[in-house]
């Protein structure tokens, strides 16, 4: 699952793949959608704690949050567990998501910040899509208009056997 929440300061991105399938990833998915739409904010590590306990009791899901601050063009990153962001033109960035699962195991967060500049084609993903592929095909086809870049990924790489989901933002100001 993927939204896009704007907020007095900026614009929050969530990625979210809920453990398994069927009625009870759907449950959890429809929370965290709830959850989010009501307490998005720039603070993306007190974000993901938060949606941690309220998540206790569920099967969880592995999350990743992306706030951008449009006026200092600035960025923040927590995840949690098999979700990925990167910046596939521009300087690089790979940030890591800790290992754990909202819900089950809250990791130690790790916040990891940086500036946008002109022309930045950040990603995130689940693990549905092939990392390294989805990597080389988002530079091979960086020109496209983000929206067809992240319906072609999901298309061509995501995995036959796995729900993908994917997010992309092209940066231009």
């Amino acid at each position: 699952m993927t939204m896009a929440v704007q907020t007095d300061d900026g614009l929050l991105l969530v990625i979210t793949d809920a453990t398994g399938h069927g009625i009870a990833a759907n449950e959890v998915a429809r929370v965290v959608s709830e959850f989010v739409m009501q307490h998005a904010s720039g603070d993306v590590k007190r974000l993901l704690t938060e949606l941690h306990a309220q998540l206790k009791g569920t099967i969880g899901a592995a999350v990743g949050a992306l706030f951008i601050e449009p006026n200092r063009r600035l960025f923040r990153y927590a995840g949690v567990g098999n979700t990925g962001a990167a910046r596939r033109v521009g300087t690089s960035w790979r940030p890591v998501s800790k290992d754990g699962v909202l819900g089950q195991r809250l990791p130690t967060l790790l916040e990891q910040t940086g500036e946008l500049a002109r022309g930045d084609l950040i990603m995130m993903w689940t693990d549905g899509l092939s990392e390294m592929a989805g990597g080389m095909f988002a530079a091979r086809n960086a020109f496209k208009p983000a929206a067809q870049l992240a319906r072609e990924l999901v298309e061509e790489l995501g995995k036959p056997h796995d729900d993908a989901s994917c997010i992309v933002l092209r940066w231009n100001t």
